[in-house]
């Protein structure tokens, strides 16, 4: 698996788990991200169960305006937040003190920008942005030139006198707005709040009760059917598990 500039014998062990802790979804990847993993994940429940799941909570990772946009088509009720858990709701910015993006208003129709003091910020470039493992097309917005430096609300907008405020856009925008609203809402937090324990506990049992700390094998075919065979393993254990608790009721009752 790679990281920065150098690579280390690892991989990146994938998990969909249901509530009741059984494992419906397990993969590896060597990539380092997970945000490529989404649609894989989803097409492999829906492989082994027969249809795509109706709600879904998954961690920052698995974010990303493709995926949301491939979710909300599919019409699954997703719930994958942007940052953190911890920052959910909160506005992080490096520059605080500036006007946040969300104070400037898009209209979609005319493709521009309005911001506070009612100047229209319109599209002057676009560029494509490449990462490793992913790659998006964003928009450039800006006033033109000159208006800026004359606002008497410059210093709360921009330091950049010459050239002006920038607002960015790819075509994910609208996704990525109505996942916040949906992260931030009362049900949302309470939806994301049980992800950590739902699936974290999972990983931490493959660890500790299956003693399962390290992959054996090498070559990311043979790990993942190590992999699969450690999440079959997880599963007979929390199905005899609930088995015997069955028979300890009944004899109770019986």
């Amino acid at each position: 698996m790679h990281q920065k500039a150098t690579s280390i014998p690892a991989y990146n062990a994938q998990l969909a788990v249901t509530e009741d802790q059984i494992i419906i979804h397990a993969d590896v990847t060597t990539e380092p991200v997970d945000v490529n993993q989404t649609k894989i994940t989803i097409e492999g429940i829906e492989k082994q169960l027969g249809e795509m799941p109706g709600i879904l909570v998954a961690d920052t990772g698995y974010s990303g305006g493709d995926n949301l946009k491939y979710l909300e088509d599919n019409d699954i009720d997703a719930y994958i937040p942007e940052e953190g858990e911890r920052n959910i709701g909160k506005t992080k910015r490096p520059r605080a003190h500036l006007y946040g993006k969300e104070t400037f208003i898009y209209q979609e129709q005319k493709d521009r920008y309005i911001c506070p003091q009612g100047e229209t910020l319109g599209p002057v470039a676009r560029s494509c942005f490449k990462g490793k493992y992913s790659s998006r097309m964003v928009t450039v917005y800006r006033t033109k030139r000159g208006v800026c430096a004359a606002c008497p609300c410059s210093g709360q907008c921009t330091p950049n006198k010459k050239l002006g405020r920038a607002i960015t856009r790819d075509g994910y925008e609208g996704y990525r707005e109505r996942m916040r609203k949906k992260i931030a809402s009362i049900e949302g937090r309470v939806l994301y709040g049980k992800r950590k324990c739902i699936v974290e506990p999972v990983i931490g049992q493959i660890k500790t009760r299956s003693g399962f700390w390290q992959f054996l094998l090498r070559g990311v075919q043979k790990v993942r059917i190590e992999w699969k065979i450690a999440a079959t393993a997880h599963n007979l254990l929390k199905i005899i598990g609930a088995l015997i608790r069955k028979e300890r009721q009944l004899s109770v009752f019986g």
